[in-house]
């Protein structure tokens, strides 16, 4: 879909159900469907025809009165005037060559909740792998996995202990039978896998470890992250059954985050983030280890010679949350940063005096880490900004600076990771407001900084290096300040 101009303001049809009686007409599930007027009358007159059957017909009537029913305005029609810049970021064609870079390949799920790689200065456009909705323009900071041959635990690379490596034996997130299964030994004994020494460049610095894992006959299973020997670092313990994952120390490490994230069709994302040794700021060698575990969470036990888990792609990177896969073979691999970045002289329309914003975007690490911006109107500086943010504690925010001094800096709600999140602001001369599912928060005393030359997307426009992982799905700019209440309305 086109980024600018948009043809006509459009409506937002969420389909959620009868997905058979709809596949003929592009609607699938967890999407939204953009339908100009003109077309809803067609559309429910297809849709019924097309059924087969009177069953499938009733069904299909029911499933698009209830869409209807769950009609949404979109921003364009709330705010009632057209904006200078209005982004659906459903597919790569809305973001013009000029406005993107990124210096490495990456991988990102599609629709159908599988990897696909995404070229040098390729953007992604990034599904959820377990429900298949639209999670959009997908932004991340730059990482290097240091830990190699991420998807074949079975080469020397790794140890395996108590256990045999079975490879390519089951579909991961690739799509094809490439996960790898850690089979257990028959004896009373630990069974997992080990992975050759990493130079971590600082003991008490923030490491994450993760990998994805499957049920195959164990459902239960422990990642760690540690020094040599094991006498120091990390753990995760994870339920594959339950979705759940608990944490462990060893020696002077320290947990700083964990969690296990559903990536469809049983299979899951399990991570830890932490320090190996909180006592030393000297380099080390960290290890990962993949252990089966039994019912009970036991990583020693009498095993069976045939269950284990299926994983793959154990990666280990610096910082606090995971970010997409960086596959590795025989040496450690760097994903660049990804970079959107808009000239306002590429739009026509754009005001200095005043003007609105509304943005639709998915948080994709947890919070109470660092500051992260989904958009950003600013000259290149931290002095001259206008923008919305999620702070340090997880809430959402609108700001602005002009001269070096904070402006506006208005919060309200805020999200769990991977909670779509919704956030509007507006400004003129000592007239801001902000609104993120609530009533507006008001500042009176505002100057409008200028001149303002560029739109940063999911970053900001002084460096990508702080960037924090985020998916932005629309982007609507206006050159009014809206009403209030329809700043509320925007972020409903």
């Amino acid at each position: 879909m086109p980024a600018y101009p948009e043809p006509f303001p459009v409506n937002l049809l969420p389909v959620t159900a009868d997905l058979a009686a709809f596949a003929a007409f592009g609607f699938h599930g967890g999407e939204t469907k953009l339908l100009d007027p003109a077309t809803w009358a067609s559309v429910a007159a297809n849709a019924v025809a097309a059924a087969a059957g009177a069953a499938t017909a009733t069904s299909a009537a029911a499933a698009l009165t209830a869409a209807v029913a769950a009609y949404k305005v979109d921003p364009v029609e709330l705010a009632g005037v057209p904006p200078y810049l209005d982004c659906h970021f459903s597919d790569k064609a809305a973001i013009r060559p000029s406005w993107f870079t990124r210096a490495s390949t990456a991988w990102e799920f599609d629709a159908k909740g599988i990897l696909q790689p995404a070229a040098i200065n390729e953007p992604r456009i990034g599904f959820d792998p377990a429900t298949g909705r639209l999670r959009g323009y997908r932004s991340e900071p730059q990482r290097t996995n240091l830990n190699q041959r991420s998807r074949e635990l079975g080469n020397a690379w790794y140890t395996a202990t108590g256990a045999t490596v079975s490879s390519d034996a089951a579909g991961g997130p690739w799509g094809a039978a490439t996960m790898d299964k850690i089979v257990e030994s028959a004896a009373n004994t630990s069974h997992y896998i080990v992975s050759s020494g990493m130079t971590v460049t600082a003991a008490n610095a923030d490491y994450t470890a993760s990998c994805f894992v499957k049920a195959a006959g164990r459902t239960r299973g422990t990642l760690r992250y540690t020094n040599s020997g094991w006498a120091s670092g990390v753990a995760v313990n994870f339920d594959l059954v339950a979705k759940t994952v608990t944490t462990s120390v060893i020696g002077n490490g320290a947990v700083t985050a964990a969690d296990i994230i559903d990536s469809g069709g049983g299979l899951f994302l399990v991570w830890v983030s932490g320090k190996i040794d909180t006592t030393s700021g000297a380099s080390t060698s960290g290890f990962l280890t993949l252990y089966n575990a039994d019912a009970a969470g036991a990583l020693s036990y009498l095993g069976d010679g045939v269950s284990g888990l299926h994983a793959e792609q154990l990666q280990l990177e610096d910082g606090v949350y995971p970010t997409s896969p960086i596959v590795t073979t025989n040496a450690q691999v760097t994903r660049s940063a990804d970079s959107l970045s808009i000239l306002l002289s590429d739009l026509p329309g754009y005001s200095a005096a005043e003007g609105s914003v509304y943005a639709a975007f998915t948080l994709n690490r947890p919070g109470n880490f660092s500051t992260t911006t989904p958009i950003e109107i600013g000259d290149g500086t931290f002095n001259n900004r206008i923008g919305l943010f999620i702070n340090n504690a997880n809430a959402n925010g609108g700001f602005m600076a002009a001269g070096g001094a904070t402006q506006a800096s208005l919060t309200q709600g805020g999200g769990a990771a991977g909670a779509r999140r919704k956030a509007a602001m507006a400004w003129a001369a000592n007239d801001i407001a902000f609104a993120a599912g609530g009533a507006a928060q008001t500042d009176n005393a505002a100057t409008i900084p200028a001149p303002l030359d560029r739109i940063g997307i999911g970053r900001n426009n002084v460096s990508v290096s702080g960037m924090m992982p985020m998916f932005v799905d629309r982007l609507t700019l206006f050159n009014r300040r809206l009403p209030n209440a329809t700043v509320e309305a925007l972020s409903a």
